[in-house]
């Protein structure tokens, strides 16, 4: 995913290994938000993969079927490969919990 160049200041930004839910997910995929897009992509040029958790999985799987949107489950479940999945355990599930206030 490339969102256009970085400005000089955010090539500078250190930047911190963050896992995604579900809803932060879904704006980088539908391109909703500009400046989460280009954070996202320079998220991936940096560490190559996208970090989610189980949670994650489940909540989209779950999203997916509820919407009877096969095709887009298929493509998210092919896709799995190339995201980091965290392990279910309390410190990943408060973060998901307080992430979604």
């Amino acid at each position: 995913m490339n969102f256009g160049q970085p400005t000089p200041s955010e090539q500078r930004q250190a930047m911190n290994k963050a896992m995604m839910d579900s809803n932060t997910l879904i704006d980088i995929q539908r391109g909703k938000h500009k400046k989460m897009a280009l954070h996202a992509s320079l998220y991936f040029q940096h560490f190559k993969r996208y970090t989610i958790s189980i949670m994650t999985i489940t909540e989209m799987v779950v999203g997916f079927q509820k919407l009877g949107d096969e095709p887009s489950l298929q493509q998210f479940l092919e896709t799995l490969p190339a995201f980091e999945v965290m392990p279910l355990t309390v410190n990943a599930a408060c973060a998901e919990i307080l992430a979604k206030g």
